[in-house]
């Protein structure tokens, strides 16, 4: 064997162990947010949990999973190597923060208001103008609200507080996601209905940090694209959201 092949093996070999052991070292993290993901009985689950778990046996992968919240999660997958985050909204200002595999699920993200509110906005400008709106500091629907000069927003720190305040006629009204707003909502889902206000499509997917390796981020693509084709992913869909 020739002193060039041998190079060239041996550069092969480096990379495949480089890719390898980076894949390996990624940690993976989710938050609460009923159906994707949350604790139940001291395991996480929820559709998009159980998506990633058999995207990992695809991809040999069986590390743990850390529950994070949002925001914290966020800023170590967009600052820190070796890391990746699940049901991350794919917004403009993200868009070059991490790198992306999805989506893994899409949905649309209305206002909703008081359950028998006289309120009835019929556009954005409308609510800008007019209304007070409760949001998730920090999340896809708060930066989107900035970005389209909404002054009246009322951050707060959780989904579910932002119902509360909602419910308790602190604002008046509350952008979430179709799928997930009545797991927010818990005890309080009776009390609060959907305006036909949409204020954008939502697209959650898998981030990776910046770092990490094109041909990795490929694997886990054709990952989630191998159980849409064999009908996994339809199965875990009607799991969850029948």
């Amino acid at each position: 064997m020739n002193t060039r092949l041998q190079r060239l093996l041996f550069s092969f070999f480096l990379l495949i162990f480089h890719t390898c052991s980076y894949s390996q070292n990624i940690t993976f993290l989710t938050h609460q947010i009923e159906p994707f993901s949350y604790l139940e009985d001291g395991e996480i689950k929820g559709v998009t949990t159980d998506i990633i778990k058999e995207m990992m046996k695809i991809t040999q992968y069986n590390q743990e999973i850390k529950i994070f919240p949002f925001a914290r999660g966020l800023w170590t997958v967009q600052n820190k190597p070796n890391y990746a985050m699940y049901i991350v909204a794919r917004r403009p200002e993200r868009e070059d923060t991490v790198k992306w595999v999805g989506p893994l699920i899409s949905s649309g993200v209305y206002f909703y208001k008081r359950k028998g509110s006289s309120i009835n906005p019929s556009n954005l400008d409308e609510i800008k103008q007019s209304f007070s709106v409760g949001v998730h500091l920090g999340n896809a629907d708060h930066n989107f609200l900035k970005a389209q000069n909404i002054k009246n927003i009322i951050p707060t720190t959780k989904p579910f507080y932002a119902i509360k305040m909602l419910v308790n006629d602190r604002v008046d009204l509350v952008p979430m996601s179709e799928l997930t707003v009545y797991g927010i909502a818990e005890k309080e889902k009776n009390n609060i209905e959907r305006t036909n206000v949409k204020l954008y499509n939502s697209d959650v997917y898998l981030a990776f940090s910046k770092e990490t390796p094109k041909n990795i981020i490929t694997n886990w693509q054709n990952a989630l694209n191998e159980i849409k084709s064999t009908g996994v992913y339809g199965k875990i869909y009607q799991k969850y959201l029948p």
